[in-house]
């Protein structure tokens, strides 16, 4: 049985995870995470805007303020500085007359990235480029957590190095079905809705998607038909729901995007998620007695899946040394 999948974050993660190191004192991860985000988040105003943002949720108001006055002490476009008024006025009162900070609140090294319109890669995210693109083409052979460790490498790439490397990824047919929706999601996220993908389904029947006609697997009927039914059926019992929850995500994520009805009706797969969960997984044999051939086709399904996730109890392997 496996844990609930948590798709692609939005483009905001890293900066929200730059803003909790920074927090933590680790400034040098904090950097690097901001230049991160800094890829993800375009232009240069709306990076900072969210940046401005989070500090404010974070109640880092002399952050915040440092980080606006840097802003207007050293920008000539009125237009900008109207934008950060409407924007932040209210919450924190802005001065027209700003000079720049007498003490300097953010470290020298994240006001760099925080100001920087350059969008050069560093160092360290070019070795990773590099180390990506070296594994991409052989991607079919990892095992299930080597997998897992390219696909959390990719999350730390820019959008303009992650697409070609998607493609290339995609274009592999042997790579784990789960691993290939978290890879659609990835690219559906990266702008690139020109793009198509060829994909088999679990039959092997192949099929063109175009991204742009594709949304996220959560925001699907035949998801949110499954977990619905899933509620009802739980009749309030939170543990019975959240196994649920985690296996229907399991089986959603291995068919994605072939989700038909026709095949299998989201209220027939719970029922017999639910069923396999009762007999646990040294009892899913019993399931074999049943005469309905979906149940057997379900059950192949089920095997596949758990072929496809990494024991529980697997090391991760050092950072993508393989």
């Amino acid at each position: 049985m496996g844990e609930i999948i948590t798709f692609p974050a939005d483009n905001y993660r890293e900066l929200r995870q730059a803003v909790s190191r920074y927090q933590a004192g680790d400034i040098n991860e904090a950097v690097a995470l901001f230049e991160v985000a800094r890829h993800h988040i375009q232009p240069l105003v709306e990076f900072q805007d969210a940046v401005i943002e989070e500090f404010l949720e974070r109640k880092l108001h002399s952050e915040a303020r440092h980080l606006v006055d840097e802003i207007l002490y050293t920008t000539e476009d009125v237009e900008r500085v109207l934008t950060l008024i409407e924007r932040f006025d209210e919450t924190l009162p802005i001065d027209m007359e700003v000079n720049r900070p007498v003490k300097p609140i953010l470290p020298e090294e994240i006001m760099k990235v925080l100001m920087n319109q350059d969008l050069k890669l560093t160092e360290q995210l070019e070795a990773l480029v590099e180390r990506l693109h070296h594994l991409a083409p052989r991607i079919d052979r990892a095992t299930p957590k080597e997998q897992l460790s390219f696909i959390q490498a990719l999350h730390e790439l820019p959008r303009m190095e992650q697409a070609p490397l998607l493609k290339q990824v995609l274009g592999n047919e042997r790579i784990g079905r789960i691993m290939r929706c978290d890879l659609l999601h990835l690219f559906m996220g990266v702008g690139a809705d020109d793009e198509a993908v060829t994909l088999s389904d679990y039959r092997g029947n192949r099929q063109v998607f175009h991204l742009r006609d594709l949304v996220s697997l959560d925001d699907t009927p035949y998801f949110q038909a499954g977990r619905d039914y899933i509620e009802e059926l739980a009749n309030s019992d939170p543990f019975t729901e959240q196994a649920l929850v985690s296996e229907w995500v399991l089986f959603c994520s291995f068919m994605f995007p072939f989700l038909d009805a026709d095949d299998f009706a989201p209220e027939e797969v719970v029922v017999f998620l639910n069923r396999l969960i009762a007999v646990g997984e040294d009892g899913a044999w019993t399931l074999l007695n049943d005469q309905n051939p979906k149940t057997r086709e379900l059950l192949t399904i089920e095997r596949q899946i758990n072929q496809e996730l990494p024991p529980l109890d697997d090391q991760q392997p050092d950072f993508l040394d393989w």
